[in-house]
């Protein structure tokens, strides 16, 4: 009576078993490399184009659907809005930024990053006495001073190896193969895709570090000649219209300045420095274990080398000497090139400034905690003074102006310590 249903119980645990082994192929597959439908042989990658062992070529894959990083908004393509003078500045400063950022613009030549970069620093320095709340509308503010960063401090350097052609020429080097090589002598010299580009022709990373900071030096030149010909008052870094700078107290001073921020002694404005691995190369020579110009031995065979002279001064048959000839591969680190990418860098021949941890600027100021504020001595901080002399009448502190704070005097009121500017 009980055997009937225990076999139904087989069959069904059979059944999921086998839907569960099927599911899981199916993921399997279709995570796997590609499958020869000729020799049916899997491939070593995933994107291999024909097979390794009978060069059948592979059927076309659907490309996999990868998340896109997100894009920062285009500052070329949004509109400000607001009122007041404050506004108006932030917007005339905003718009000759995007002038000279000139994203999409086919002439080259005409785009400015390097200055652009400062005049969008300039926006978000004025954007507390604009009140821009809106955090889309700062984040479009702030995606203008990381683009015209990265514009200025990344480029793609031709290939050392390869001087751009992409390709590379592997030459076994002489390591005492007397007379050739033993076993097949047709490749002392081949043509094969750069190992260390990666036959790209380049190596991206970033600029000669003396020509980057030189390009971040005639940028802030030019944004302070500009500024100073229009008549603008300077704020710590930043520089804001006569008209209004003559009206901030020193809250408002504080918080443009401090927004602007203060350049890194080191590395002025950059947040990069040379690797000190490589040297700014941003390539090493290769250190693998038994490289020597980019080959390692592979095998060693003996055979019977040229004829040599004996004691009695004669040669012959009985003077050949055995001697042992070597066999070479590529270094499977360097590919035969002696040269790879610096570990520490990755052949970006630059990394994060050391004293600014890749911020740029410069050390907050200690004394004020980067708000360029200080409690007012005069009124201990109450924005309300007692003139010497009178009891019970109190009056606004001359010193403070009422606010109760005062410009630090360990940063001149950036926030930070930058020892005057």
């Amino acid at each position: 009576m009980h055997l009937a249903p225990r076999k139904n119980v087989g069959k069904e645990r059979l059944m999921r078993r086998a839907m569960a082994v099927a599911v899981a192929a199916a993921v399997w597959l279709a995570q796997a490399n590609p499958i020869c439908p000729s020799c049916g042989r899997e491939a070593s990658t995933e994107d291999a184009k024909v097979c390794g062992h009978c060069q059948t070529a592979f059927p076309k894959q659907e490309p996999k659907e990868e998340a896109r990083p997100a894009v920062a908004a285009n500052p070329a393509a949004v509109e400000l809005a607001g009122e007041g003078d404050a506004f108006a500045a932030l917007k005339l400063e905003f718009d000759v930024a995007k002038k000279l950022d000139a994203q999409g613009s086919t002439d080259d030549s005409a785009r400015r990053p390097n200055y652009a970069f400062f005049h969008y620093r300039n926006v978000l320095a004025m954007a507390p006495l604009a009140k821009i709340a809106d955090e889309a509308m700062r984040e479009t503010l702030a995606s203008g001073v990381r683009r015209t960063h990265q514009e200025v401090t990344r480029f793609s350097e031709k290939c050392p190896v390869c001087k751009g052609a992409r390709t590379f020429v592997q030459k076994a080097p002489d390591v005492g193969q007397n007379v050739g090589r033993i076993g097949a002598r047709d490749w002392l010299k081949k043509k094969v895709p750069c190992p260390l580009c990666e036959a790209k022709g380049s190596i991206p990373g970033f600029r000669n570090y003396a020509s980057m900071t030189r390009f971040f030096a005639e940028g802030r030149r030019e944004f302070d000649t500009s500024h100073q010909v229009a008549g603008d008052r300077k704020v710590g870094y930043a520089w804001v219209p006569s008209a209004i700078a003559d009206g901030l107290n020193a809250r408002e001073r504080a918080l443009v300045a401090s927004a602007y921020g203060a350049p890194c002694p080191k590395c002025g404005w950059t947040g990069l420095e040379v690797c000190q691995s490589c040297k700014g190369e941003g390539v090493q020579k290769c250190k693998a274990t038994g490289c020597k110009d980019g080959f390692v031995e592979s095998a060693a065979k003996s055979g019977l080398g040229g004829s040599s002279v004996g004691r009695g001064g004669r040669g012959g048959r009985g003077g050949q000497q055995q001697q042992q000839k070597k066999e070479v591969s590529p270094c499977g680190t360097c590919g035969g090139t002696t040269y790879v990418k610096c570990d520490a860098c990755a052949g970006a021949r630059l990394q994060s400034c050391r004293k600014c941890n890749g911020e740029g600027l410069a050390p907050q100021c200690t004394r004020c905690n980067g708000t360029g504020l200080s409690s007012c001595r005069k009124c201990a901080g109450s924005g309300r003074w007692r003139r010497p002399g009178l009891k019970n009448e109190e009056e606004e502190c001359p010193e403070c102006r009422g606010l109760g704070e005062v410009s630090c005097q360990g940063c001149n009121g950036i926030g930070r310590r930058t020892g005057g500017f």
